[in-house]
């Protein structure tokens, strides 16, 4: 393992949570980010120049051998987390990865026993164990404020932004059961650092969706878990419909705490030394921080947007907790705070989850419908499931136009690409010999 106190560090993935991760990195005196690795190297390029990195690629083996690198952010999708872990910890590198660690118990132990090979830290970026009030929350129950805890629940719920946008083709959507190892790693962590060892739960999952023909998503995932110190119950639902909920409840011998996470408040409700019929009314003025948290969470919130304050969301400063861990281990030799043993076990009880909860799957690709046309098409339409192709294909469908849609994925088309008119074209407009292919015949693109 490489022991050091600078980082030379490469990120792979360039989307949303990587630029929260350059900001937070970018403020840390002992890192300096060197490369950026994404398969769009047009987006790769473009972080680079934002961020001022040194390099850009979009081959991961040119990342790897063409600079030396102590640590690597894995920051793809959860469905090439496995595959690009692998390639790095083989060479010997550091890996700080996005939450699922995998998306199978199988890969997680492959890539521990390459690690203990390779001589190199996994950590699993388990954001929500660092949420400030999540470890406010841990210290007052390590010491014993509402006595011995005996269950805990969390509530998770609101609107999805990729399902709100209609973005069906994101891999969170692609089948039903992704959905569990999108969101839950965040509750089924707290849980675990709370109660312990996850033993054993029932599950149940309702309100099936379909998002497009053959394309299937439950809004409404529930859980009872058995833990080694008590009985833990998650509930996660997702969509406009339901009012943005994400709260911790504690129930202990002596008292409960409640812990809004969504708004930043946290109360806690104990025994006092009055009598039972007045403990209620002392109980009542402990109301009155969260009131004093509330305006201070708006001024904050008001100054961080004019720059005049640090960013001081929550989120952002679960993300800046955790990452500091993970280097801060590095340093002093200690075993990463959130290990790839602890992302395994994670992965493992999502696994579960979906096994108990037995939803239905979606059918095969082949089996899903797509028209052939009648007659070849002239006309070739890129980014035809965007919000602009699709209304242009519309347009020329009503003129009586044959189309070749070309789609990054059979998943979320829009209703007109599955008209008799259009022909589809699943590929990758970074490829020269899928784009060849697709303009074959083609007079107009």
């Amino acid at each position: 393992m490489k022991i050091l106190n600078e980082f030379r560090v490469g990120l792979v993935g360039t989307g949303y949570i990587a630029h929260i991760h350059m900001e937070i990195l970018n403020k840390m005196k002992n890192i300096k980010v060197i490369a950026c690795c994404d398969i769009d190297f047009n987006k790769a390029q473009a972080f680079k120049e934002k961020w001022g990195i040194t390099d850009a690629y979009n081959s991961i083996s040119n990342f790897l051998i063409k600079n030396n690198l102590d640590v690597v952010h894995i920051l793809v999708s959860p469905n090439y987390h496995y595959q690009v872990t692998k390639e790095v910890v083989k060479s010997g590198i550091n890996i700080f990865i996005e939450k699922p660690m995998c998306l199978s118990k199988k890969e997680c132990k492959e890539l521990i026993k390459l690690s203990k090979e390779n001589h190199v830290q996994i950590g699993v970026n388990h954001n929500a164990i660092f949420h400030p009030l999540f470890l406010r929350l841990k210290k007052d129950v390590a010491n014993k404020k509402i006595g011995k805890i005996s269950q805990v629940i969390i509530y998770q719920t609101g609107p999805l932004r990729q399902l709100s946008a209609q973005k069906f083709s994101y891999w969170m959507f692609q089948s039903p059961e992704n959905i569990i190892f999108e969101q839950a790693p965040h509750p089924i962590s707290q849980i675990r650092d709370l109660l312990d060892k996850l033993i054993n739960i029932k599950a149940n999952v309702s309100n099936k969706k379909e998002l497009t023909p053959g394309q299937f998503f439950y809004d409404c995932w529930q859980a009872i878990i058995e833990c080694q110190k008590g009985i833990g119950f998650i509930h996660l639902s997702f969509g406009d419909n339901y009012y943005p909920q994400n709260w911790i409840y504690v129930t202990g011998q002596d008292g409960v705490i409640y812990v809004d996470l969504f708004k930043n408040l946290y109360l806690i409700q104990e025994k006092t030394i009055f009598p039972d019929y007045f403990d209620p009314t002392v109980n009542a003025f402990k109301y009155a921080p969260c009131i004093l948290q509330g305006i201070k969470n708006f001024v904050n919130y008001a100054f961080s947007k004019i720059k005049l304050h640090p960013q001081s969301d929550t989120f952002f400063i679960s993300m800046k907790n955790s990452i500091n861990a993970f280097y801060n281990a590095l340093i002093s030799k200690k075993q990463a705070p959130v290990s790839g043993e602890d992302g395994l076990k994670i992965v493992e009880f999502c696994e579960k989850w979906i096994k108990a909860a037995n939803p239905d799957k979606n059918p095969e690709k082949k089996s899903i419908f797509i028209s052939k046309p009648q007659k070849k098409a002239e006309i070739l339409i890129t980014g035809a499931n965007g919000f602009i192709g699709s209304h242009l294909i519309k347009e020329l469908v009503s003129q009586g136009k044959y189309i070749k849609a070309f789609v990054r994925s059979i998943y979320g088309l829009k209703p007109i690409l599955r008209s008799p008119f259009v022909e589809i074209i699943i590929g990758d407009m970074t490829k020269h010999k899928q784009i060849k292919e697709a303009i074959k015949g083609i007079k107009y693109v």
